[in-house]
């Protein structure tokens, strides 16, 4: 008889590219590798009981968040007073706000796994968690922008592009970069693929820069116009008007402000 060796199964393999993919951003916070042994066995106890357990982390966050946040501010504000205008303090103050809530909010995430809600549901509070914490930081960065662009729009003599006429249009600007910078990570929080959005973005930005480039090239002119001009005003002394930095007398005798070119 001839004997009948069996064949050997070749596995299967995956190609990379057809692999599933993970998450974009990886927020699984495991606070356990980097516990010490004594508290290991402390932390085992408490994920029998989920409720004290994250009682414990929102104090402990929010004493690391206040201690970091102290440290941050005294560093930042003791740099600050070596200058004379408070922008740098307000800045501080909003930059620093955050920081509390941050330090909860990734205490409040390592504590999700504890409650054993399954995969999914823990996938949707962790990233909850982080979507809050993505809107505090930026509306934070939103007041810290519309106050320094209002500080530098009052100070003239320094920042000569930044007046009051064109305040509006650098702080909206501004806040629409902020903004889409805001958009991209939310998008990246949820592992929504924004290839079709940018695409869809930049074929519509292409037809109304061809639609609209006369309006475009105007608005950029006067733009330009307005940050070139200066106002200057005339004062009167002994019934001969001068100039308020005094270039000389003005041969009419009356008030007014004249606009001129620098």
């Amino acid at each position: 008889m001839q004997e009948v060796t069996p064949q050997q199964e070749t596995p299967v393999t995956v190609p990379e590219d057809q692999a599933e993919q993970g998450d974009f951003l990886d927020l699984n916070i495991e606070i356990e590798p980097f516990l010490p042994d004594w508290v290991t066995p402390v932390w085992n106890f408490l994920q029998d009981y989920p409720l004290l357990l994250v009682l414990m982390m929102i104090i402990i966050g929010y004493g690391v968040g206040k201690a970091i946040q102290w440290l941050l501010h005294t560093i930042l504000t003791q740099a600050a007073q070596r200058t004379k205008s408070d922008l740098d303090d307000h800045l501080v103050h909003y930059l620093t706000s955050p920081v509390v809530q941050t330090a909860v909010i990734l205490a409040l995430a390592a504590t999700v796994h504890a409650f054993g809600f399954g995969d999914t549901i823990e996938w949707v509070l962790t990233r909850l968690l982080f979507t809050i914490l993505l809107f505090l930081w930026g509306r934070a960065w939103f007041k810290a922008t519309s106050l320094a662009i209002s500080a530098m729009s009052r100070d003239g003599q320094h920042f000569k592009l930044f007046q009051p006429r064109t305040r509006p249009l650098f702080e909206m600007g501004i806040k629409v970069v902020l903004f889409s910078f805001l958009v991209w990570f939310f998008m990246a929080l949820w592992n929504i693929d924004g290839t079709a959005w940018l695409a869809s973005a930049g074929v519509i930005g292409i037809a109304v820069g061809f639609a609209a480039k006369d309006t475009l090239a105007n608005l950029i002119s006067g733009v330009s116009i307005v940050a070139d001009i200066r106002v200057v005003q005339f004062e009167r002394r002994d019934g001969v008007l001068y100039r308020a930095a005094g270039c000389g007398p003005v041969s009419q005798d009356f008030h007014f402000f004249g606009v001129q070119h620098s």
